[in-house]
């Protein structure tokens, strides 16, 4: 975290010292918004991306936050809308542990049907496409491995390759296209010193996601027959 909150002060003066130039706007602002983000990742880091209502007793970590943010104030616009953004916040930040409902960090009202956890949901499904990706990458044949990716997630390849579109609109174009481009390495498998098959920790992200969507875990036909037999097919690309 040290580093993270040292990369924003460099950040913070690296503005401060364009502003003192006179810099064109437009590289002001570009650079404000990378600090934006920068500190939008740091919050996250610090007390968890889903934690705003949930912070219970985690006062000290809710009151860094807060008195960091002050500290980034005075790099951005005064006011934005009808009243003073950074602020307002900040005061909602200081204010969650002692259970105060928030309004300016509270998530918009969900349509009927929306999943509570619109990114978890997002990158369960990323994970479905990775696998594509890594065994494609790894020159497994098709017919076997998104076979064994529709088992172990519950749906047909031919719509688990249609999350694309839904992926996008919560992740964007750019977070799905890198992920995929870093797949074949196998970054994202799990430590594989205990599994017998690159179908173990295949099937372990495929009970993530089944369980997030409350669909039943592998009938036991299945694994003992299709899934076995897929498991000794792409065991080799382990």
């Amino acid at each position: 975290m040290h580093w993270k909150a040292q990369a924003l002060k460099n950040a913070g003066s690296r503005i401060s010292r364009l502003k003192a130039a006179e810099a064109a706007p437009s590289v002001v602002r570009s650079n404000q918004s990378e600090v934006l983000r920068q500190a939008a990742e740091f919050v996250a880091d610090l007390i968890g991306e889903d934690a705003f209502p949930e912070l219970g007793d985690g006062q000290a970590s809710a009151d860094f936050v807060a008195w960091y943010l002050s500290v980034l104030r005075p790099l951005f616009p005064g006011r934005m809308g009808q009243f003073d953004f950074w602020p307002s916040v900040i005061d909602e930040i200081a204010r969650l542990p002692f259970g105060d409902e928030p309004d300016l960090l509270k998530p918009e009202r969900r349509l009927p049907g929306q999943s509570s956890k619109p990114g978890l949901l997002a990158l369960r499904r990323l994970r479905a496409l990775e696998w594509g990706a890594y065994f494609k990458g790894n020159g497994a044949r098709p017919m076997h491995f998104q076979k064994a990716i529709g088992l172990s997630f519950g749906a047909e390849w031919d719509a688990i390759r249609h999350w694309r579109e839904s992926i996008v609109k919560v992740v964007g174009e750019r977070r799905l296209a890198s992920a995929l481009s870093y797949a074949p390495s196998g970054y994202f498998i799990e430590s594989r010193k205990w599994h017998k098959s690159i179908c173990d920790p295949l099937w372990g992200d495929g009970i993530l996601y089944r369980g997030l969507i409350g669909l039943p875990d592998m009938s036991d036909e299945v694994f003992h027959g299709e899934w076995e037999e897929l498991r000794t097919m792409l065991s080799v690309h382990d």
